[in-house]
């Protein structure tokens, strides 16, 4: 998931992070994102954990519905 620098803090992120979240009846949903990346505050906002920093340096976040 990404959104151009010229639309963010508009609420697009919020937006497909729901819809993807609500299309799926999965319980556990985990990603991989950069710990610099802007989105980790969104994902955490959105219940989302670091569980583990992969050996890339990316971080492993999960959420459980």
């Amino acid at each position: 998931l990404h959104v151009v620098k010229d639309f963010r803090n508009r609420g697009i992120g919020s937006s497909l992070l729901k819809y993807f979240e609500n299309r799926t009846n999965k319980k556990k949903l985990r990603l991989h994102v950069w710990p610099n990346n802007p989105a980790v505050r969104l994902y955490k906002r959105f219940g989302y954990k670091v569980i583990k920093k992969e050996k890339n340096g990316k971080f492993l976040m999960e959420k459980i519905k």
